[in-house]
């Protein structure tokens, strides 16, 4: 589940489909278990620092467990700037999502 979770993406305008990273959504309910959180951590930052599609797929299936596994994983500062390399990249979906962040994350974003 974490390796798929790295073929995901997400046309904000809807003109593609996403073939890949539906496996990689149900590390939503279980990611708590997982022994390798460090990694999933690892997909999650990597995918919010490329392509649009591939953050506004991070955006919509994994954006309100974020701050929990960056907790676990002590990531939160890689988590900030991928975030804030995403919004500088215009993808709609993060910047719509952000409001779903804690309040320290978003004021941390913002001044990225």
């Amino acid at each position: 589940m974490i390796k798929d979770v790295l073929a995901g993406y997400k046309d904000a305008y809807g003109g593609r489909t996403q073939q890949g990273g539906s496996l990689g959504t149900y590390v939503v309910g279980f990611w708590q278990y997982f022994t390798d959180k460090a990694g999933l951590a690892a997909n999650l930052i990597s995918m919010l620092r490329q392509s649009w599609y591939t953050q506004n797929y991070i955006a919509t299936h994994f954006m309100h467990i974020i701050p929990e596994i960056a907790e676990a994983t002590g990531t939160r500062a890689e988590f900030i700037e991928a975030f804030a390399v995403a919004k500088r990249n215009d993808a709609k979906t993060v910047i719509n999502n952000l409001k779903d962040l804690p309040q320290d994350w978003q004021d941390d974003i913002a001044q990225k």
